[in-house]
């Protein structure tokens, strides 16, 4: 982590800076978009859902690892612990760049504040996003300032405190997230309480798939991934190979049980042969499941940590696939069966002529920015923060 990092961290931040900037200045989506009054969410918000997922997941992961006592094969989790848990803390600020960005005006998030409604899911969810982003920094500061690895027999009774929290908070958070929608009678698709464990599910895979890219890539970067290649790539394999199944199990029964409710169905078939197919089964199933399944046994098999980098970025990809899905497909199938009228632009047209979007040119470059911001971020931590497991604070407390 030389200049060149520091310069890598440059380009990044600029880059995010400028795409964010011209986004804004284009016009927020909403004033952008003609759909925007019959698809009050575009795309930003599965890529606000995206990322809080990636930080529910690890932390979530991290959490069960540290009540647990599991260190992994010769302390590797444990030293990892510091990446790991910034990382989930991270995860967090492109989905409030995004969730803020896509408000028609921004500064009236201070609204959830001064006007507080207890009945809503949106309001709550600002107090468990702060409430998670409050444990989390409280659990890496206290990991950057402990001065010993514990032995499982002596964990710290602060450090399992911290990550039952950590777990609490972040259970509640995506449960709470997913009712956002699931609470939603005016949209089929999402209505009912079968998002909270279908949302937990895809959350720990996207946390895990995003966790363990972030700490592989910065092995390999400090020449520390050889030695413990053979640990990761099957650490890899066993978690996706024991979530995928969890995951999809969900999807079936949604499916399933959507078969006996209209409204709900004319998403499902939509999604399974309709217009979207060709992104469900290309994108969701072949590299969602098919992809991360076969690199995932070679990975675990043949100790492939290749392998283990193509089942992670399948992952990835699919979950922001799978959220785009969910939740802009399920606002148009809601639109297309209803059959009732709904204004757009400047006038009224029939629900059945909205049966498209397409994101306005504002939403796709915040969104790029928020996807820069995130990487920048993260190699902004490894450049100030002593995240590695021999790396001590020796400037205002918690900085190399």
């Amino acid at each position: 982590m030389s200049i060149r990092a520091f310069i890598a961290f440059i380009v990044l931040l600029v880059v995010s800076l400028a795409l964010l900037g011209y986004g804004i200045k284009l016009g927020l989506p909403a004033k952008e978009s003609l759909d925007i009054s019959a698809m009050p969410w575009g795309i930003l918000v599965p890529g606000y859902v995206f990322f809080a997922s990636i930080a529910v997941g690890a932390s979530i992961i991290d959490s069960i690892f540290t009540i647990y006592g599991y260190k992994g094969s010769s302390n590797t989790l444990r030293e990892d612990i510091k990446y790991s848990t910034y990382f989930s803390l991270i995860s967090l600020v492109p989905a409030w760049t995004l969730i803020l960005l896509d408000l028609i005006n921004p500064e009236h998030g201070i609204w959830l504040i001064r006007g507080f409604h207890d009945v809503s899911r949106i309001a709550w969810n600002l107090v468990l996003y702060t409430l998670l982003a409050i444990t989390l920094l409280v659990e890496l500061v206290y990991l950057i300032r402990r001065t010993d690895i514990d032995t499982i027999k002596n964990i710290k009774k602060a450090e399992l405190a911290i990550a039952i929290a950590v777990l609490v908070s972040a259970i509640a958070l995506d449960s709470n997230l997913s009712q956002a929608f699931g609470s939603l009678v005016s949209v089929p698709a999402w209505y009912g309480s079968h998002l909270v464990a279908f949302f937990l599910a895809s959350a720990v895979l996207l946390g895990a798939a995003g966790q363990w890219l972030f700490i592989t890539i910065v092995r390999g970067f400090k020449g520390t991934l050889r030695e413990r290649k053979d640990y990761y790539s099957s650490l890899a394999g066993k978690m996706y190979l024991t979530i995928l199944p969890i995951f999809w199990l969900f999807m079936f029964w949604d499916i399933v049980a959507a078969w006996y409710h209209k409204p709900t169905w004319n998403y499902y078939k939509e999604l399974l042969w309709g217009a979207h197919a060709p992104i469900f089964w290309g994108i969701e199933v072949v590299i969602g499941l098919i992809v991360p399944v076969i690199a995932s046994i070679v990975a675990l098999e043949k100790r492939s940590i290749t392998a283990a980098i193509v089942a992670s970025i399948a992952l990835l990809i699919a979950g922001f696939t799978s959220k785009y899905d969910l939740l802009i497909l399920g606002q148009l199938a809601r639109l297309h069966s209803e059959g009732f009228m709904t204004l757009i632009g400047s006038g009224f047209l029939a629900a059945h002529n909205v049966m498209h979007y397409h994101p306005a040119t504002s939403e796709v470059l915040i969104l790029a920015g928020a996807f820069i911001e995130w990487p920048m971020l993260l190699l902004a931590g490894i450049l100030a923060l002593p995240l590695g497991a021999d790396e001590k604070p020796r400037h205002l407390y918690i900085f190399k």
